[in-house]
């Protein structure tokens, strides 16, 4: 028996309106960019969601950069699609860090095809790379496989205080049966997402959530023979998420993300504050990072070594002490 739960956002949800600039090829004036911003289940990753209204131009294996104003590459597409027909979601690696919710980007983003070899068409760029409220729709996504067992499955979503912000039930009464529920989540808060079943799994359950339809995913299983399920993940910003070590100081504005992480934890503060070491300590108090800053506003950690788990990041500067709480998961 499988079970798949999923999270997806109509891509057609939002549009922040980018304009074509002036000199483009007239085959240009057919592709929309609808939005630009950053993964929220990763800030290491800017998605570019573009819309091609003509058949007859696919642009062929195109590959979007994005340039700051200096023109600096600061992200980049790795090339997957022939081309692009109606509606895609672009995903560009980014070496962007510090950036808030609510902060400008801006720049140009650059279209190439043919594996970067010509560049096609440039959009200027100035856009909230996140978004400082409001919240991000998901549809809630069940799917029963069972040839024998009739499956109930609840779900609900709790924030970091433990709060249920959403629920529901699927009662699954047919073979390949899918249901759905819609929800809107807060930007910028860590959430779990909690599954039960009213009967034991009879074999591995694939469980996904997901972003932009089915484009951006995190994956992961839920075990046989089991009937519960729970994972921490992150609408964009995760500042904490349970209580480790000592308590977090409010007024200083220290940001982690993604949160959770799987390679790089990027961090980043105010001008005002000063740090001169970060230390990474695990559940049991054990120090198992130590790193030297200079006079600098963010840094990123190299992680990927540490087994899943929560972690405390010590932050020690002249003014004090600051502990911020991130998770390393590869789910």
């Amino acid at each position: 028996m499988k079970r798949i739960l999923c999270f997806f956002i109509p891509i057609l949800s939002f549009s922040q309106g980018f304009s074509q600039q002036a000199g483009n090829p007239a085959e240009c004036d057919s592709l929309d960019i609808v939005s630009l911003q950053y993964n929220p289940f990763d800030l290491n990753e800017l998605l570019v969601v573009a819309q091609n209204n003509n058949h007859l131009e696919i642009f062929s294996y195109p590959g979007f950069k994005l340039i700051n104003t200096s023109n600096d590459t600061v992200a980049e597409e790795t090339v997957n699609y022939f081309g692009i027909s109606s509606q895609s979601v672009h995903q560009l690696n980014t070496t962007l860090t510090g950036f808030q919710p609510g902060d400008v980007f801006s720049g140009e983003l650059l279209l190439y095809t043919n594996f970067y070899d010509s560049l096609r068409c440039v959009f200027p760029v100035s856009t909230t790379l996140i978004p400082n409220s409001g919240c991000s729709e998901f549809y809630i996504s069940t799917t029963d496989w069972s040839e024998n067992i009739m499956q109930s499955i609840y779900w609900t979503i709790t924030n970091e205080q433990g709060s249920v912000v959403e629920s529901g039930e699927h009662d699954h009464t047919s073979i390949e049966y899918t249901l759905y529920d819609t929800v809107c989540l807060p930007n910028n808060n860590c959430y779990t997402l909690n599954i039960t079943t009213n009967n034991p799994l009879e074999g591995n359950s694939d469980i996904s959530i997901t972003y932009l339809g089915f484009w951006v995913s995190q994956g992961s299983q839920m075990a046989q023979g089991t009937t519960q399920y729970n994972r921490d993940f992150s609408v964009y910003f995760c500042d904490s998420l349970l209580s480790v070590g000592q308590a977090e100081e409010p007024l200083k504005q220290v940001r982690l993300m993604p949160n959770p992480a799987a390679e790089r934890l990027s961090v980043s503060w105010e001008d005002t504050e000063h740090y001169h070491t970060a230390e990474v300590f695990d559940l049991k108090g054990r120090r198992v990072m130590l790193e030297g800053l200079n006079a600098q506003r963010f840094f990123t950690l190299d992680i990927e070594g540490l087994h899943d788990g929560i972690y405390s990041l010590r932050l020690t500067g002249a003014d004090g002490v600051v502990n911020r709480k991130f998770i390393k998961s590869e789910r």
